[in-house]
């Protein structure tokens, strides 16, 4: 999978093409959040508890039931990557994306969803034709495919001709 270098290079171009503030501390978190998730939730977990109660008491639960109680209810979620490199849609990648939505809006969303992007990239070396079907199927923002679009060929580069960081930060 991509480095987070590659991830943030990626973000700062997409967010100054859509004349959105490009903020460091949000896609580090996203970052953490998508690559380990355990770790990001457990040191925040209060406070996230608060903020998704408020916002969708589904989520606050599935929370509660894994990181609280120690019950693990969906395969895949709270798990690195949350199921995004799967050819089929992912309940936890659904899931990865309201918890982006809930904690930071619709930038949020489009940082986890190009990190998903790239990651997919890396594990199956798609074409781009092939990515777009994947991109479909997840219900990828047309933003996130557009960007892709039009950088393919370093995209490509970035995250399958180089050789991969173990380290990610």
């Amino acid at each position: 999978m991509p480095g987070w270098k590659v991830h943030d290079k990626h973000a700062r171009r997409l967010f100054k093409e859509l004349y959105l503030r490009y903020d460091s501390a949000m896609s580090h978190e996203i970052n953490l959040l998508i690559d380990e998730p355990n770790d990001f939730i457990r040191s925040r977990l209060n406070h996230l508890l608060k903020i998704v109660e408020e916002k969708d008491s589904e989520l606050c639960k599935l929370l509660y039931l894994h990181f609280v109680l120690g019950i693990p209810m969906l395969s895949g979620v709270f798990k690195h990557d949350w199921g995004c490199c799967r050819l089929r849609k992912s309940a936890a990648f659904v899931i990865l994306l309201r918890l982006a939505e809930i904690l930071y809006g619709y930038e949020g969303v489009l940082l986890a969803q190009l990190h998903a992007s790239l990651d997919s990239i890396s594990k199956w070396s798609f074409d781009l034709g092939r990515y777009l079907e994947w991109a479909e199927t997840q219900d990828i923002l047309e933003e996130i495919k557009d960007y892709v679009r039009r950088y393919w060929n370093e995209i490509r580069t970035d995250c399958l001709g180089t050789e991969k960081e173990k380290f990610r930060p």
